[in-house]
């Protein structure tokens, strides 16, 4: 009897497992039968570039903001005693370096500024 009944409990598990799966989340797609059949939607975690990209030029953007409101003796004086530091001072020393980018947007901020 057991037999008989094993074709059944295996049918069974595989649709709550299909239940669990659709239960996360699924798409709706049409077959070549033109059924429309659910399949599991897979969540990829995905990498925040965009959130990276505005952190980036809000930081380019302080910078260029110190450049410009400190005279260059001044901002130089201010990085020397970054460095001077401990290991998360130095690190944003080396962050508040000037770079070319920077100096461009300080520069072009002058310039609005007046």
């Amino acid at each position: 009897m057991t037999r008989v009944q094993d074709p059944l409990h295996q049918r069974i598990r595989q649709i709550q497992r299909k239940h669990s799966k659709l239960s996360q989340g699924y798409v709706l797609k049409v077959d070549r039968n033109n059924l429309i059949v659910p399949h599991p939607h897979h969540k990829t975690l995905a990498f925040p570039w965009k959130a990276l990209c505005v952190a980036a030029f809000v930081a380019l953007g302080f910078k260029a903001y110190l450049m410009m409101s400190l005279d260059p003796q001044s901002y130089a004086s201010k990085l020397s005693a970054l460095q001077n530091g401990r290991v998360f001072e130095q690190a944003g020393a080396w962050i508040m370096q000037p770079d070319p980018a920077s100096e461009a947007m300080a520069q072009m901020m002058r310039k609005l500024r007046g």
